[in-house]
């Protein structure tokens, strides 16, 4: 199947959501858009996770706001590159679009309610997100992946107290297991 855009012509791209595509060459375009769509994938399996999993995932930080800006970062500014490579259809665009839309319509009104991580659980409009994220990765047949997080937390002791002062996290799509 090959892909035609008005930059020229593409092939469609080979993706393994579980494949770590930031240990390849990023300077390979190809191999760019992959880790980014995979950046998109992880995003997205976060987004429809509970909203414990989000924040725990999130650590130092607003989770409420750095899953739109990551949001914003691996589908707004990326969707064409997808579209182009194949790794995304028209019809999964438009499924983003309204995750998009709900977004930008929350950033227009100062919703500080919806931005708020306390009211990540109970917050309908989250709800719904987490149902549209849901739909999405179904739709692309990534509902069977979930994420393992290895964190390393860096402290400092500042006259007997410790003190956080940084998080290093690794984080890796794998694919869920299957009780028996």
């Amino acid at each position: 199947m090959k892909f035609f855009s008005i930059k020229g012509k593409y092939e469609k791209l080979n993706f393994d959501p579980t494949f770590n595509y930031g240990n390849e060459d990023l300077k390979n375009y190809d191999n760019l858009i992959r880790y980014k769509f995979s950046q998109l994938i992880i995003n997205l399996i976060l987004l429809s996770s509970s909203s414990t999993q989000q924040i725990l995932f999130f650590g130092i930080g607003n989770a409420c706001n750095e899953m739109a800006i990551d949001f914003d970062l691996y589908f707004t500014q990326e969707k064409e590159s997808y579209l182009e490579r194949g790794l995304l259809t028209l019809d999964s665009v438009d499924k983003l679009k309204e995750l998009d839309k709900l977004f930008c319509e929350k950033s227009e009104d100062k919703n500080h309610e919806f931005w708020d991580d306390d009211n990540l659980k109970s917050n309908s409009n989250w709800k719904l997100v987490r149902e549209k994220s849901n739909e999405i990765l179904k739709m692309l047949n990534f509902d069977n992946l979930t994420l393992e997080l290895d964190r390393n937390n860096n402290f400092r002791m500042d006259n007997g107290n410790v003190n956080l002062i940084g998080q290093t996290d690794k984080i890796q799509i794998v694919k869920k297991k299957i009780n028996n």
